[in-house]
C-alpha cells in the first residue's frame, strides 16, 4: 500500500509538473500568436496608408508614382497573405497548446481521485485494524 501511495505521489509531481509546462507552452504560443497579429496589422495599416496616397485628388501625381503603388499593393498582398498564414498557424499552435494543457489537467484531477479513493481506502483499513484490536482487548476482558 505504501508503495502505491508513494507511486501516485511521484506520478502526481510528474503531471504537475507536465501541466505547469504546458502552461507555459502555451503562453509562448500566445506572444507568438500577438506577434504574428501585430504583423498583420501593419500590414494592413501600411497598404490602406498607401491607397489613401494613391487616392489624392488629381494632380502632380505621375504615372511611375501610380506604377510603384500597385507594385507595392501587389508585394504587400503577398506579405499578407504569408503573415496571415503565419497567424492561423499561430492560432492553431494556441488551441493545440490550449487542449494539452486541458488534457493534463484532466489528467492531474484523474490521479488526484485516484489518491483520495486510495488515502479512504487507507482509512477505513486502519479504522478496521483498530475495530478489530479493541474486540481483541474486549474479548480477552471478558474471558478474564
Amino acid at each position: 500500500m505504501k508503495r502505491f501511495r508513494f507511486r501516485l505521489d511521484v506520478l502526481s509531481q510528474i503531471l504537475n509538473q507536465a501541466t505547469r509546462e504546458r502552461r507555459t507552452a502555451l503562453v509562448r504560443a500566445v506572444d507568438k500568436e500577438d506577434v504574428a497579429r501585430g504583423k498583420v496589422l501593419d500590414i494592413e495599416t501600411a497598404r490602406v496608408k498607401a491607397i489613401e496616397v494613391g487616392h489624392t485628388p488629381p494632380g502632380p501625381l505621375a504615372v511611375e508614382e501610380r506604377s510603384a503603388l500597385s507594385d507595392y499593393l501587389v508585394d504587400s498582398a503577398e506579405a499578407l497573405a504569408q503573415a496571415e498564414a503565419s497567424l492561423s498557424g499561430c492560432s492553431q499552435a494556441v488551441a493545440a497548446a490550449r487542449n494539452a494543457l486541458r488534457n493534463a489537467r484532466v489528467e492531474a484531477r484523474r490521479l488526484e481521485t485516484l489518491r483520495e479513493i486510495e488515502r479512504e481506502r487507507h482509512r477505513q483499513a486502519s479504522l478496521k485494524e483498530e475495530v478489530a484490536r479493541i474486540d481483541e482487548l474486549a474479548a480477552r476482558r471478558k474471558g478474564e
